[in-house]
């Protein structure tokens, strides 16, 4: 399939030192684009599991009366046993430390409990008894006494079990919202920030003939976590088509070369296109995130891409080599052969160090 590529060097400022608390949360899922009485996409109840009901609704949380959130309202027989709910898998960035869930309670006892599987395949479980009613966040720490860090550290998130305690009800609801990695950097650098003028493409930047027009990218004044600020949009237009892909090349400043993540602060219109997202390293290697990221959210997000999970673009082992830089964002049609719009905020640049460390 040939590409349709936006050739854009990207205006930067120069790259700065932020505050670690600076970092946009990195939340996994918040359901707020998910069809009401639906799951999000790629998760399902297991085969044989007594869930009433599992599905997203609206379910008010503090000032956000419209809010969705993932409502699991459950049946078990004996004590002991549990009903599953599998998620489409959620990769964890390295630096996260533990994961930060809003549950809604129904105070009986139940526990709830969540799965992940690590770099070793093994699954690694995360258990809270639900004893309070109404929401409260959850954290749950991945650190583990004895344990190398590296060894333990869960990569992906893979299920939801409500499991039935002694003494507890046998039936009962939760709801769960906004799972949210919890990353502890040892520094973050910002190696894109928004433009902050709305005057056109900014000096240096170029389109090539193959999109369509000026149109196809600009700069456009948003509101990012309650604040005016601007963006870069890439306008898609897959309408007509027979060419599903879009490429614009982005090279940003060189990252270290120890660990680290990039956090992207993207706006979907939750039609589920597919970006991935290609870096460079330092002897010329082509590297992309091992599997692209869906596009399946409504707003902001921001998205975390691990150095150490990345794969060679032209296929093959190994693991980049020396310093990295993030060079190009191509987006693939998905199943809406329809207009979209993507917008890019800030990019950072993170330095995990071993964050479980003692």
């Amino acid at each position: 399939m040939a590409l349709l590529a936006a050739t854009v060097p990207l205006l930067l400022a120069p790259p700065s030192r932020a505050q670690v608390e600076d970092l946009p949360a990195l939340v996994l899922e918040n359901f707020e684009s998910v069809i009401l009485g639906r799951l999000p996409a790629g998760w399902s109840t297991s085969s044989g599991t007594d869930f009433v009901h599992a599905g997203v609704e609206r379910i008010p949380q503090d000032t956000a009366p419209a809010n969705r959130a993932l409502r699991l309202e459950y049946r078990i027989g004996a004590e002991g046993r549990s009903v599953t709910l599998k998620t489409r898998p959620l990769e964890l960035p390295a630096a996260a430390s533990g994961l930060s869930i809003d549950v809604l309670g129904d105070g009986s006892g139940n526990a709830l409990v969540l799965r992940f599987r690590d770099a070793t395949g093994q699954e690694l479980r995360r258990r809270e008894a639900v004893t309070w009613r109404g929401w409260k966040q959850v954290d749950l720490s991945f650190s583990e006494p004895g344990q190398p860090a590296a060894v333990r550290r869960p990569r992906t998130w893979i299920a939801v079990d409500v499991e039935r305690t002694g003494g507890a009800p046998a039936t009962g609801e939760f709801a769960v919202d906004e799972p949210t990695a919890i990353t502890r950097f040892a520094r973050v650098e910002t190696l894109l920030t928004s433009p902050r003028s709305a005057q056109g493409i900014p000096a240096g930047w170029r389109v090539s003939s193959g999109v369509s027009g000026a149109e196809a990218l600009t700069v456009i004044p948003t509101v990012r976590a309650g604040k005016a600020a601007h963006a870069v949009r890439l306008a898609l237009d897959w309408r007509g088509r027979t060419n599903g892909s879009y490429a614009c090349d982005s090279p940003l400043p060189t990252g270290s070369a120890g660990a680290g993540a990039w956090v992207l602060e993207l706006h979907a219109g939750g039609l589920g296109n597919l970006l991935t997202v290609e870096f460079v390293d330092s002897e010329g290697a082509v590297w992309q995130n091992s599997s692209p990221i869906p596009l399946d959210w409504l707003g902001w997000r921001a998205v975390s891409l691990d150095r150490s999970s990345l794969r060679r673009a032209s296929g093959g082992d190994g693991s980049p080599r020396g310093s990295v830089r993030l060079s190009r964002l191509i987006v693939r049609a998905g199943s809406s052969m329809s207009r979209d719009d993507l917008l890019i905020g800030r990019i950072y640049f993170g330095s995990d160090g071993d964050p479980l460390a003692p």
